[in-house]
């Protein structure tokens, strides 16, 4: 659900305005409303954001350089801009080391094929008139008569090349068909030595950047909410308007009511004018999700859309029970299911408070794969309906008397939750227009549904044998009741002839979006099956392939099904996630009457934990 929200507006004189709001900072109950859009560009507030992205991106950098089994060796710094300007400093250095180590290895991967040269020698010879030079050439196109036209000497072969070296006056013209290489003048050994000295610097630098990330990126972290805080703090001058010729500030916000009682005795004590209502309509009031612990969980996929409109539903805890559904059914296997509880709940009690309730939600979704996985019938890829295991024979023998089996009986229960998550989510939208416009916006869609439900029990009042004329009478009132309201009363400010004529095109749009909607859940099925298949493969392949040498055999087994299953597991739950949510945002946030668009419920506050 979304919390209530009460909208306060203040009124305060100007010199004064400055010690209000470093007690509203410190108070952190009030969101503030934005006066539409505020340019920073140019000013202080760009500055000081692109000084916070600096130091996120120092935080993220220093984070990974972190070793606990360090103790460190520097002092730490108390500033944090000179925090980064010592980080600046030291991985500069440690770039020019990389950059000068790829230089380097250029040369060495050059010259390693001719080995060792004594230029010194060569530049002697080259002083008394001789001419070196360095070729390479096809293994194929060597010519043993170079060896005396040219005085050529083979110096190794390289990747098919020849590679030699010609002896000449320097005054001799002659034409070769070889390639001419250009050889950096340096001592190979030499070279290699400086790479070593460059890599045991590069260590050192590495070093002193774990020391200094252990013993400063507290304070650094420190200096990131001061800079954010203070930015908060400008972020709210901005949005503050100026009257009576500057001398009173007009601030406006937003507070939980719940919060209400305290935030008036803090009122209280402030020299200001304040008055405190119900938000209007038209006011972008923040959201601030409140839900049991089961909807809380899946809070975070929400988000991944967008928040609820402050106006209508949360619809949070009216999809999580099928997106936990949805999860299991496209999985369907009860040995991932069981991976999947123990990981998550395991690494619930080890993770930060950051990851734990990911790692609940883990849980519970592993524990909807266990579920529809003793449904399906599928562990580890194993069929247990085709292994004819336990109660699963029976099973399949009860299936196959009605001339069907597991899959098509899936197949029909991915389009039944389909149908119900849809029928489902057009009683929402009755709710959530009755919640925001009042019960007279709701004919049309109750209408709709009255229909539906006509039509189901017209069909099933011909199948049970109930006489026609009884089956006509009661059908005929239910879908009149409905025709009523999808047709009639639509909308009550129209006229009713146009509610006539735009029910119509509702009826289009209900019959082909509808069936289209439904269909798509069929995704649920199809994803099982492949998890299925996949599984069953990788099974296949591990004893196949496996040699008939014992300890061999158990090994090659062991490592193949370890390695395909944990692939299988990771596609699937991939396609576990994504899917169900593509069904929730596109099926059932549409069905719902869902707007979003909603923001999320940013209190101004200290940030500075002292």
């Amino acid at each position: 659900m979304i919390v209530k929200m009460k909208k306060y507006t203040f009124l305060v004189y100007h010199k004064d305005y400055g010690h209000f709001l470093d007690s509203l900072q410190e108070k952190g109950v009030l969101h503030v409303k934005e006066r539409g859009s505020t340019n920073i560009e140019g000013g202080e507030q760009q500055d000081k954001l692109l000084l916070l992205n600096r130091i996120q991106e120092a935080i993220r950098f220093l984070e990974k350089k972190i070793d606990p089994n360090l103790n460190g060796g520097l002092a730490p710094i108390r500033q944090g801009n000179e925090i980064l300007q010592y980080l600046d400093n030291l991985t500069h250095q440690y770039e020019l080391m990389e950059q000068s180590i790829s230089f380097i290895k250029k040369d060495v991967a050059v010259l390693e094929p001719w080995g060792s040269i004594d230029w010194r020698t060569i530049e002697k010879m080259e002083n008394e008139g001789w001419s070196i030079s360095f070729f390479s050439a096809p293994i194929r196109n060597w010519k043993p008569e170079w060896e005396t036209n040219y005085n050529a000497f083979q110096i190794a072969q390289n990747s098919g090349n020849v590679l030699f070296v010609t002896i000449t006056r320097r005054d001799e013209k002659f034409e070769i068909e070889a390639d001419k290489v250009n050889l950096p003048r340096k001592e190979l050994e030499v070279e290699r030595t400086e790479i070593a000295k460059l890599h045991q610097e590069k260590n050192n630098i590495d070093g002193e950047l774990r020391s200094f990330a252990i013993l400063n990126i507290s304070s650094l972290r420190h200096y990131k909410n001061q800079v954010l805080q203070e930015f908060d703090f400008d972020k709210v001058v901005l949005n503050t308007n100026k009257v009576a010729e500057g001398k009173i500030a007009l601030l406006e916000g937003f507070i939980p009511v719940d919060r209400e009682v305290e935030f008036q005795k803090f009122l209280d004590n402030e020299a200001l004018f304040y008055e405190a209502g119900i938000p209007e309509v038209t006011d972008k009031v923040p959201v601030l999700l409140k839900n049991n612990r089961f909807a809380r969980l899946f809070e975070p996929i929400g988000d991944l859309y967008t928040l609820p409109n402050y106006h209508e539903l949360d619809l949070t805890a009216f999809y999580a029970p099928f997106y936990w559904l949805f999860f299991g059914f496209c999985v369907g296997d009860t040995g991932y299911g069981l991976v999947l509880m123990s990981t998550g709940f395991i690494m619930a009690r080890k993770v930060s408070l950051r990851f734990k309730r990911i790692m609940i939600l883990l849980g519970f979704l592993g524990i909807s794969t266990i579920l529809f996985g003793l449904i399906s019938g599928t562990f580890f890829g194993m069929n247990l309906y085709e292994l004819r295991i336990g109660f699963y024979a029976s099973l399949d023998d009860l299936l196959k008397s009605k001339n069907t089996d597991i899959n098509q009986a899936l197949f029909k229960l991915s389009l039944l939750l389909g149908a119900i998550q849809v029928i489902y989510g057009m009683f929402v939208k009755v709710a959530n227009e009755i919640h925001q416009t009042g019960f007279r916006s709701a004919f049309s869609t109750i209408g709709w549904i009255i229909i539906l439900f006509g039509i189901g029990i017209h069909l099933l009042m011909k199948k049970i044998g109930i006489d026609l004329t009884t089956v006509a009478i009661v059908s005929g009132i239910i879908l009149f009741v409905g025709f009523l309201g999808a047709f009639i009363f639509s909308n009550p400010e129209r006229n009713i002839l146009i509610n006539f004529a735009l029910g119509f095109w509702g009826a289009y749009n209900m019959a082909t979006g509808l069936m289209g909607d439904i269909l798509s859940y069929i995704r649920l099925f199809a994803l099982s099956i492949c998890t299925g298949i996949l599984g069953y493969v990788y099974n296949s392949i591990a004893f196949s392939l496996a040699p008939d040498i014992p300890v061999v055999r158990i090994l090659v087994i062991a490592l193949i099904l370890i390695v395909g299953h944990s692939i299988n597991l990771m596609i699937g739950i991939l396609g576990a996630f994504v899917h169900p949510m593509r069904l929730t945002f596109v099926e059932f946030y549409k069905n719902a009457g869902f707007s979003g668009g909603g923001k999320k419920y940013l209190p101004f506050k200290n940030r500075i934990i002292n």
